[in-house]
């Protein structure tokens, strides 16, 4: 194992560990929002807003902003100047949330425009669109509260402790969760007690970074004074957060032709998509996050080689999780929307084209993963140009390809047209990086993700064999979870197992005679 992996372990294992408590937790309020609320016109409107909030808090909650933030964050702290740094997050702290505030008055004030432009199909039912705007209104405060968010957890990410900076999204939904079965079941419309659980999760989010950094004297006053690096931060977000936000973007088109597939396809593409972010979030989150700090160091130290190695490395240890996640998921993908939301007002008719989404989402799962860790090599090195571009493309070949997709696969099809998008996306981004000349090697990947591939096929044949003897008809029962829990297992044991043989294998053959 070279230093590169060992070094970036560590932070991988944190990260991992808290995005995957997160996710966790995302299923649950899922599966609670389900259960109390069903799939229906009500959660078409509220899901149909929050797509909108959802997609800046995962930029902020998942690091999307921090490579714009930490490469000058790095640069401040090796000035002579040791209060350069402090002055550059209080700067950050100051005029962030004022854009922020500017933008989130621009869009209650064009809420409506907005919501009849996501979700056409919502047009022939009133109440329904104005549920949702009145959502839209009630969310749009967090985008205030996530751009206060964003510098804290770059600047926990430059001290190395990934861990707290990830923990901050399980707090949101657990947040969140809360508020489903208490605010939402006391107010009325349900969608407000819905909405104001966005803003009290940001709210708690905050709170604890602010814990965290202000006893050690982390936490500066809030600046609107001026910064040398404050230009070119804000200058990058733009295009930073259009590159990593190609994904979001993406599904964020998708209720545009949801709403017109009828009653509960917004609901039934927000559920797959919420099952296919948790493997992108247990390691491509992860390993896109802690690998950007290393990155720019090698940069800044002027080694290529180094930043090659860890390019390498990084993407040998996303698509050891990705590829696995991936099949595994699309494998077990009725089991899993029928064993973990088929209960309360979820019925069994919206469970076949919920796991038929996933099953979409899944093609791309590998490719939306390496796009985050590539990517922050064109960060590192000061090429935003490129990803963005093949970024906003990614979306046009999404909203493209989500009309015919969809007439013929319904809800299926629009998940495909994003993992298609995305696979676009890596090759020419790929492609781009040949030429910057840092020793990329991309054979050896393709060499070391197929026996990813093959021991993750015989996987998914395994967790099979054990889900065939559940009644997924019957939903959410005991029996129902404990096979699933079985077939998961099965699937792991037999997958590490075939990896372990493999390292083995390769061990032994370096072995003197």
């Amino acid at each position: 194992m070279s230093s590169a992996t060992r070094n970036l372990h560590g932070p991988v294992l944190s990260i991992a560990f808290w995005t995957g408590l997160s996710r966790v937790a995302a299923l649950l309020r899922d599966t609670v929002l389900s259960h109390l609320f069903g799939a229906n016109h009500l959660t078409d409107a509220f899901l149909a807003a929050f797509f909108v909030p959802d997609t800046f808090r995962t930029l902020v909650a998942e690091s999307g902003l921090s490579p714009a933030i930490i490469p000058a964050l790095v640069a401040a702290r090796r000035k002579p100047d040791l209060a350069d740094a402090s002055r550059l997050l209080g700067v950050l702290l100051g005029w962030l949330p004022l854009l922020a505030a500017a933008v989130t008055l621009a869009g209650v004030l064009l809420a409506p425009v907005l919501m009849r432009w996501l979700t056409p199909g919502f047009a022939a039912d009133p109440q329904v669109l104005d549920s949702a705007v009145s959502a839209l209104r009630t969310m749009l405060p967090y985008l205030v509260l996530s751009s206060a968010i964003a510098p804290l957890i770059a600047t926990l990410q430059v001290d190395g402790r990934f861990g707290i900076a990830a923990s901050t999204s399980l707090v949101f939904n657990c947040v969140h969760i809360v508020a489903i079965m208490t605010l939402a079941m006391w107010t009325r419309p349900a969608s407000l007690g819905l909405s104001l659980g966005v803003l009290l999760g940001g709210l708690a989010q905050l709170l604890l970074l602010g814990a965290v950094l202000l006893p050690s004297g982390g936490l500066p006053r809030p600046s609107l004074g001026s910064h040398p690096a404050l230009g070119g931060i804000l200058a990058a977000l733009a295009p930073v957060a259009a590159a990593l936000a190609g994904y979001q973007l993406s599904v964020l088109v998708l209720p545009i032709f949801a709403s017109r597939l009828g009653e509960a396809a917004v609901s039934q593409i927000y559920y797959a998509d919420r099952f296919a972010r948790l493997p992108t979030g247990l390691i491509g989150v992860a390993v896109a996050t802690a690998a950007l700090p290393r990155f720019a160091a090698a940069d800044q130290d002027g080694g290529r080689e180094g930043l090659a190695a860890h390019l390498r490395e990084s993407l040998r240890l996303s698509h050891r999780i990705s590829i696995p996640a991936a099949i595994g998921l699309a494998a077990l993908s009725e089991p899993i929307v029928a064993g973990l939301l088929q209960h309360g007002r979820f019925g069994v008719e919206a469970t076949i084209p919920t796991a038929r989404a996933i099953c979409g989402f899944c093609v791309g799962l590998v490719a939306i993963s390496d796009i985050r860790v590539v990517c922050q090599v064109f960060f590192a090195l000061g090429r935003r140009r490129e990803p963005m571009l093949l970024s906003v493309a990614a979306v046009a070949i999404t909203a493209a390809l989500s009309g015919p997709l969809a007439h013929r696969l319904g809800v299926a099809g629009l998940a495909l047209s994003v993992s298609l998008a995305a696979w676009a996306q890596l090759i020419v981004l790929l492609a781009c990086m040949r030429r910057l000349d840092i020793g990329w090697r991309p054979w050896e990947m393709v060499l070391c993700a197929g026996r990813d591939l093959l021991a993750a096929l015989l996987m998914a044949v395994a967790a099979v064999a054990v889900a065939r003897l559940g009644r997924w008809q019957q939903g959410t029962t005991a029996v129902n979870i404990l096979i699933l829990l079985g077939a998961v297992g099965t699937g792991c044991v037999v997958y590490s197992g075939l990896q372990a043989l493999a390292v083995w294998r390769f061990v032994k053959g370096f072995r003197p005679q």
